[in-house]
């Protein structure tokens, strides 16, 4: 997948999630790798939280456990699918210090992808939880919680 965007911080994680949100109904393997400019090192940041909620809504696993950056920080992320059907083996992390202007580290790696003679195609579905009315939804469970069960009033 490629995501290409001039958003940083909480609109970044915003624009990821909204991204995410369509490219997760697609079947198959998924690797996201590149620059995601979020310190993942840093528990305390915001943005941090916003990018581990959005990975974990999603079932997304993030793969590199070095610095990326020259200053140090975990900024250069590779991410894969958590459930096993469609996980990628992801291995051979590597990290190494280049000769351009970059103020990052390249991020290498291997995969294996299994050579497959027919492609079987998995009918998955899914729902926009953005675009469940909240306010509706809440009426809906007070109103069938309402109706199923009886009370009885002790005098």
């Amino acid at each position: 997948a490629v995501v290409s965007t001039q958003s940083t911080g909480a609109d970044f994680c915003t624009d990821l999630d909204d991204y995410m949100e369509e490219l997760i109904q697609l079947p198959g393997k998924l690797i996201i790798a590149g620059d995601f400019n979020i310190h993942v090192e840093d528990l305390y940041d915001s943005n941090t939280s916003k990018l581990t909620r959005v990975l974990n809504r999603y079932g997304l696993r993030q793969h590199v456990t070095s610095p990326t950056h020259i200053g140090g920080g975990i900024l250069d992320l590779i991410l894969t699918r958590e459930n096993v059907s469609d996980s990628v083996d992801i291995s051979d992390i590597g990290i190494l210090k280049t000769v351009t202007s970059s103020d990052h580290f390249l991020v290498t790696f291997s995969c294996i992808f299994p050579h497959q003679l027919s492609q079987e195609r998995i009918p998955k579905t899914g729902r926009k939880l953005k675009d469940i009315d909240r306010n509706l939804f809440r009426c809906y469970i007070w109103h069938h919680h309402m109706h199923n069960y009886t009370f009885v009033l002790a005098t």
